[in-house]
């Protein structure tokens, strides 16, 4: 996967594979596979309150979210 071809929704669906194959937290797969498709768009977040490294599923803030899928194409 690389930030030239990658959706948001194909994101989506990568990190619980990502989370799963290198036994880490939703968040921190999701924060680490976020560096290699989006990098940009992980240092806008990297140790604000939407941090999601220190996260599981569940604790993913709503704004994240949110911010994402409005920030996506803009850090392509």
């Amino acid at each position: 996967m690389d930030n030239s071809t990658v959706t948001y929704a194909k994101f989506l669906g990568a990190i619980p594979f990502v989370a799963k194959d290198r036994d880490q937290r939703y968040g921190q797969a999701l924060f680490n596979l976020l560096t290699v498709v989006r990098p940009g768009l992980a240092e806008a977040i990297r140790a604000t309150p939407l941090d999601p490294f220190y996260r599981e599923e569940h604790e993913i803030s709503p704004e994240l979210w949110t911010m994402l899928v409005e920030k996506w194409d803009d850090y392509a």
